[in-house]
């Protein structure tokens, strides 16, 4: 990481949050935080961004996990508005978050040829919190990038999610 005196008060405020949990930020979690310097050189969207690709990327599978995930996010998204709580709403928020995600969650799989299943998509539900519905919805791969089970479950969830923007 940079020096103290050259860092931006964001990226500091990442460190900060990020040693003090004793959280895991997984593999690409972490290979997100260790590459925020580089994000830092295009500029504070460009930060702003990596925070978000670290927070989707964190697994939520206890109370310090999800609360790390949560200071992340809120660093982020000081004025924008929160996730709505009703699982068949899908904020334009939600959307970038899940979409994002997903894809970086998946990519390995897509990148090596392997498809994609339902159960990725639900492990990834469990990871964010988000509904499957969500999810689901929210994929952002072509029908040949999925298994023929996933992809009918990605049609009858964009039926059923209503969009709020």
């Amino acid at each position: 990481m940079k020096s103290n005196d050259e860092k931006t008060s964001l990226e500091e405020q990442v460190e900060e949050i990020i040693e003090s949990s004793d959280a895991e930020l997984g593999p690409y979690g972490e290979s997100y935080y260790v590459n925020i310097d580089s994000a830092a050189e295009m500029g504070e969207e460009a930060v702003e961004t990596q925070i978000r690709y670290i927070e989707n990327n964190i697994p939520a599978v206890d109370e310090e996990s999800k609360k790390l995930k949560e200071n992340l996010r809120e660093l982020v998204n000081d004025d924008e508005e929160e996730d709505v709580e009703d699982e068949n709403v899908l904020t334009e928020i939600e959307a970038e978050r899940i979409e994002s995600g997903i894809m970086s969650f998946t990519e390995d799989k897509v990148n090596s040829d392997e498809l994609i299943t339902i159960t990725d998509f639900e492990k990834f539900s469990l990871n964010t919190g988000y509904s499957l519905e969500k999810v689901l919805s929210c994929n952002p791969w072509m029908s040949y990038c999925l298994t023929e089970k996933a992809n009918k479950r990605v049609q009858e969830a964009k039926k059923n999610i209503e969009l709020d923007f």
